[in-house]
């Protein structure tokens, strides 16, 4: 049966993404691998079913004559070596979130008209011939891929898919598969599969003669045999670098690209024992340490048998270094493109906003643009900036929310630093042509020092004043979309740098409360950061790992068991009582030692002392329960159930009045109704006037100045005065007056923080 092409990869697709939710990969070791014929391909396929590692889940289908002896090399690679053997021939898909697959895999997902979004799975299908780069498949690829499989999951179905670990010496349980390609016919028969030797060992004993008369020198080598992300045009050869270094003298003997694979290496290797390398000395090294398996097993009986000892090492931090050198010696080889325009752009006027702003979105395109040149994000940056695998999974994984992975771009294109000496991806760009405005702009990013930000006042579609928390001073953002959005008293993570009269900023992190900003700046002292200029500079992929720590906390607050000053749940109750002699009743509340009437409302408040020792205020006291006269009953409002039965140990004797019914309403009902728990109670609002506003304003002024003497359990019992006796207490006191919140009320009038008085009272100053 033929499909055409467009049905023949939505199908392909579709049983990609079957073949992926039944999970074989927990039935199925990697090296269990049936043999698959299918029509069209010349030779039996080795399939191995991916993902028992956690990872690169998929199908995996090794071709050619010597599929067996690519399959030995795959499954016998030290996992620490990063690069595969280059003589392998396959085909196959692993899985990937779509924005993360470079334009090869893209062009089979396009074709299969895929219709996802940047965090969602996709396969990724790919194609590679021996010593060949990686390529998109074929369309008769594909067609073979979807015959794989069918084929696969109906034998596995039909319980004919057994095989044992692959074994070189044993007939291979073979799937042949014939016919309609959607529902191929699935015969099982033994085949022997091809395998060639690792290395081509006849013309490698062929060179000790010319070596052995060589001097022994002292010291050791450092051999390497990495793929460079190199292309040549014309020839899809993978090119691969022969590197050796002495280690002694750090100095690089051969930097020699070579194109004609394993042999053409060791031929170079040779070369330079004879003298072709920088230091034109001949000789057998004392010690020699190669990181590549391939390479290893093809010169270490070579060298082994001329007296060098000859180890296998697939990680030396000092050739992986130099590499990186090497690799970016390349880019910044390469002709910046000829853009005229670009290069003559004027620097905006001091004042142009929208100048600054587009020159500002021209260098991030020009970032995007570089960073999209890297196939896949490294995992170990995800996991640097977010703080764990899961972590970065669970933060990019909502396709509305693009803040975690614009602060991770940030962070990635401004401060990540591979292993070794590499430098950023900004700092590389600096040292390219950049047009001047771009340059003035990057620059000020890399100058801005990462803090935490608390949003003061918002011009909303324009501006918003920032208050920078951990170093003081406040600074107006012009932001159009963060203006939108943002909410006052909110606290974010970034950094603010200058353009021209205004300034920009760029994310680190999520928005957070206020009122957790000391528990905010208590876990990133946890997780190693130092709130100082140079420690957020240092580390500034710390303020990353919040957003799970924002995500674990709005877990814990989803459905928060709330509680009264008692420590009992909040469950409202309204008691109603019988009026019978009103005059008689209120006497009674009046004449009670714990009750006082409201002179506002007129109702009766019941309350209790609070201990001298531990009350804030003096005389400060807890209101327990609310009465209040309403027609011929009395109507009493406590907020759980022991206060309930608490009051009635007394109201219940009260003269004039006698026990009818009780109303109780759990906080879910009220939030599920929106009423207030009695709402037969139509109080009226108290007019705000400009006396009473006064008071208002004055009594809150008083508390926060009386909050500077107060002992606080979160300054260890010390009151904020008390703390400032020691440096680094004055920083957190500092803090924590720059994050309290501004009081919001709907009928109050407006109050502002003395913030400026309370650092003044203290002997500090709005940078401290």
């Amino acid at each position: 049966m033929s499909l055409p092409e467009s049905r023949l990869y939505r199908e392909t697709l579709a049983a990609a993404m079957a073949f992926h939710a039944r999970k074989l990969w927990l039935e199925y070791e990697n090296n269990e691998c049936a043999a698959v014929v299918v029509p069209g391909e010349e030779h039996p396929m080795l399939a191995s079913i991916m993902g028992q590692g956690g990872e690169e889940f998929g199908l995996l289908l090794i071709r050619g004559p010597a599929a067996g002896g690519s399959l030995l090399r795959i499954l016998g690679r030290d996992m620490r070596e990063n690069d595969a053997p280059d003589d392998a021939a396959f085909m196959g898909f692993s899985m990937d979130r779509y924005g993360e697959i470079p334009p090869p895999g893209r062009s089979f997902l396009a074709k299969a008209a895929f219709a996802g979004r940047g965090r969602d799975l996709a396969p990724f299908f790919l194609a590679k011939d021996a010593n060949r780069d990686p390529r998109r498949v074929t369309a008769d690829e594909v067609r073979k891929c979807l015959y794989a499989l069918k084929g696969i999951l109906k034998a596995r179905d039909a319980g004919l898919l057994t095989p044992p670990a692959f074994d070189a010496g044993r007939d291979t349980l073979t799937l042949v598969l014939s016919g309609d390609p959607l529902d191929p016919e699935v015969k099982t028969e033994y085949r022997r599969i091809g395998v060639q030797p690792a290395v081509p060992v006849a013309s490698l004993s062929d060179a000790r003669g010319d070596l052995k008369g060589l001097p022994r020198i002292p010291g050791r080598w450092l051999v390497g045999f990495p793929f460079l992300p190199v292309s040549i045009a014309n020839d899809d050869r993978t090119v691969r670098l022969v590197l050796i270094l002495d280690e002694p003298s750090e100095l690089i003997l051969v930097a020699s690209p070579v194109q004609g694979g394993l042999s053409e290496a060791v031929d170079r290797v040779y070369q330079a024992l004879r003298g072709e390398n920088t230091q034109k000395q001949s000789g057998i090294p004392a010690e020699v340490l190669i990181a590549s398996q391939d390479l290893f097993q093809a010169i270490a009986p070579v060298l082994d048998s001329l007296g060098a000892r000859c180890r296998y090492e697939p990680r030396l931090p000092l050739l992986d270094s130099a590499l990186r050198d090497f690799i970016e010696h390349l880019a910044d080889g390469e002709a910046e493109p000829d853009d005229t325009d670009e290069d003559e752009e004027a620097v905006p006027a001091p004042d142009d906003l929208e100048g600054w702003k587009r020159c500002d979105a021209s260098l991030y395109q020009r970032a995007q643009a570089r960073i999209a040149e890297v196939a896949k994000t490294p995992d170990h940056a995800l996991v640097q900036f977010f703080g764990s695998a899961e972590a970065a999974s669970g933060s990019l994984n909502d396709p509305e929310d693009r803040l975690p992975s614009m602060a991770f771009f940030e962070w990635f294109w401004l401060d990540y630093r591979a292993p070794g000496r590499q430098r950023t991806l900004a700092e590389r760009m600096l040292a390219e042509r950049l047009p001047e405005p771009q340059r003035i702009l990057l620059e000020a990013r890399l100058q801005a020092t990462p803090s935490i930000f608390k949003v003061e006042r918002i011009e909303r579609g324009e501006s918003l004043t920032m208050l920078d928390v951990l170093f003081g001073g406040e600074v107006v953002l012009h932001d159009k979309s963060l203006s939108e959005t943002a909410q006052v008293d909110f606290l974010f993570p970034a950094r603010v740098f200058p353009a021209g009269n205004f300034h920009f900023g760029s994310p680190l992190g999520p928005p957070l409360p206020t009122i957790d900003a000391d528990r905010v700046l208590h876990f990133l002292e946890q997780q190693g950061l130092k709130l100082t200029r140079g420690g957020t500079k240092e580390k500034p992929h710390l303020f990353g790992h919040l957003w799970s720590w924002a995500a674990a906390l709005r877990a814990s607050h989803a459905h928060p068991r709330m509680k009264n000053t008692d420590g009992d749940d909040l469950c409202f109750h309204t008691a109603t009582y019988a009026v019978r002699h009103e005059a008689q009743a209120r006497a009674a509340l009046a004449a009670h030692q714990n009750v006082e009437q409201d002179p506002e409302s007129g109702d009766y408040v019941w309350f209790r002392p609070n201990d001298p020792k531990t009350a804030r205020i003096p005389g400060d006291t807890v209101t327990l329960g609310r009465l209040s006269f309403a027609g011929d009953e009395l109507l009493l409002e406590v907020n759980s159930a022991r206060r309930l039965k608490k009051a009635r140990g007394w109201l219940d004797k009260v003269p004039g009045i006698e026990f009818k019914s009780v109303l109780t309403r759990t906080l879910k009902e009220l939030r599920e109704a929106g009423v207030p728990p009695d709402d037969r109670l139509d109080r009226e609002e108290v007019e705000m006037t400009p006396e009473l506003a006064a008071r208002v304003r004055a009594m809150m002024h008083a508390h926060y100045m009386r909050w500077l003497d107060m002992p606080l359990p979160m300054f260890g019992g010390k009151t904020p005065r008390e703390m400032c006796r020691t440096a680094d207490g004055k920083k957190r006191v500092a803090r924590y007056i720059r994050t309290i919140p501004k009081p919001v009320s709907s009928t109050g009038p407006e109050i502002e923080v003395p913030r400026k008085e309370m650092l003044d009272a203290l002997g500090l100053s709005e940078d401290d």
